[in-house]
């Protein structure tokens, strides 16, 4: 008596095999350019803790994009699989301008609401003229043909938005809570 071995094929199995070993390694790799861009923020900055609060307004975003996928339940799919990369990508540079911009006025006035209101005067219509032009360029994704492209699409202009409410909302609240005037 022979013993049948079932072994699954086919394509449906290869692309979920290869979904599953692309998780973890995305996981690693998000994981690992947090951790750098971090470090580097740090080194630019010339402080570790700016450093490091300057990657909670970029890690929010990135959570409530994901977290929209969930409420939405958007499928994981190849588009969908690499939004929580590009939208750290896209959260860090305006972070970046609005960060380097209170550091400076705070070295200059001493004083947190003057080196907020001065760093949005410089930096907040940039960062939402930015944010504008780069949701209208991906805004054409969400009348294609190919749902995972109208997901892309809609998931990247969620993180832009969210990007621009955390770094216009929530890092002046945290540069309130964690600087105190020095006059």
């Amino acid at each position: 008596s022979e013993v049948a071995v079932v072994k699954p094929t086919g394509f449906l199995y290869s692309v979920l095999s290869a979904f599953g070993a692309l998780i973890p390694d995305l996981l690693k790799s998000f994981g690992l350019a947090f951790v750098i861009i971090t470090v580097l923020l740090a080194i630019l900055l010339r402080d570790l803790k700016l450093g490091l609060v300057a990657m909670f307004p970029n890690l929010l975003p990135v959570l409530m994009t994901v977290g929209l996928m969930g409420i939405l339940d958007i499928p994981i799919d190849g588009s969908t699989l690499l939004i929580a990369s590009v939208a750290l990508g896209l959260c860090v540079d305006d972070t970046i301008h609005f960060v380097h911009h209170f550091q400076h006025h705070y070295k200059l006035s001493g004083r947190v609401e003057e080196a907020i209101e001065a760093t949005t005067r410089d930096s907040g219509r940039a960062i939402v003229s930015t944010s504008v032009v780069l949701i209208l360029s991906i805004a054409p994704c969400l009348i294609a043909t190919l749902y995972s492209l109208v997901w892309f699409g809609l998931l990247i202009i969620a993180a832009i938005a969210f990007a621009v409410f955390a770094d216009l909302v929530l890092t002046p609240a945290i540069f309130r809570s964690l600087y105190k005037d020095r006059v």
